[in-house]
């Protein structure tokens, strides 16, 4: 007679079942609440929609080196979670004819230590290279350091257009960056804003603007 043991007799009763891996995961369309991401080496603009009229947030400064990557990250990832968003789109600035430059290569560093601090909602890279250029054109290219601030939200909001029109459909998944405590050591603080808004840069443009008109009519009344 032949004596099975429980975990036997279960294992002829109820076979294991096979677990099958994940598939990665992908972008959601149009009514997705969404953060725009237009990264730069000096400034980063963010933009928020759900594929209907995106709306400039305003800009994060940071000081052009990776060691201030995991701050500005973090910046970022608070302001996911503040909008209630589900997922995260970086533009990619590929060059014209579809390579990468050193610009590229920067968003792509960043880019895996943004989806680390974002988890676990994905983060995609989406193809911004015109982004910029036309958020000149909307504004008319104006004058000034102010304009350049509004220039980069416009731009996070063009991004998300893009990526809810047909950028989703090539968008890759980023991949987080392994945990780094020396990297995190190695920092050096900043004193920089951590937020500048869309409506506050707007204010300081007309502020700019008419003092600019007072002095163009104070010098017209002296002659």
């Amino acid at each position: 007679m032949v004596f099975l043991t429980f975990a036997a007799l279960l294992s002829r009763t109820f076979p294991t079942r096979m677990v099958m891996p994940r598939d990665p995961p992908k972008p959601f369309g149009v009514g997705t609440r969404t953060l725009g991401v237009d990264f730069g080496l000096r400034r980063t603009g963010i933009a928020v929609s759900s594929g209907f009229a995106p709306v400039p947030l305003g800009i994060l400064l940071s000081n052009r080196t990776d060691a201030d990557f995991p701050r500005l990250a973090s910046l970022i990832a608070s302001a996911a979670r503040d909008e209630g968003t589900s997922q995260i789109v970086l533009g990619m600035p590929y060059n014209s004819s579809g390579g990468e430059g050193h610009q590229a290569a920067a968003t792509r560093r960043f880019g895996t230590i943004l989806a680390q601090a974002c988890a676990p909602l994905p983060v995609f890279l989406c193809d911004e290279r015109f982004s910029t250029m036309e958020a000149q054109q909307r504004l008319h290219a104006g004058r000034g350091a102010a304009c350049g601030e509004v220039v980069d939200s416009v731009a996070a909001a063009i991004i998300l257009e893009d990526f809810f029109n047909d950028g989703a459909a090539t968008a890759q998944l980023i991949g987080a960056a392994d945990p780094s405590p020396t990297a995190a050591a190695d920092a050096t603080p900043q004193q920089l804003p951590a937020f500048v808004s869309y409506t506050d840069i707007r204010k300081e443009m007309m502020k700019r603007a008419g003092d600019s008109q007072k002095s163009s009519t104070k010098r017209r009344k002296r002659r």
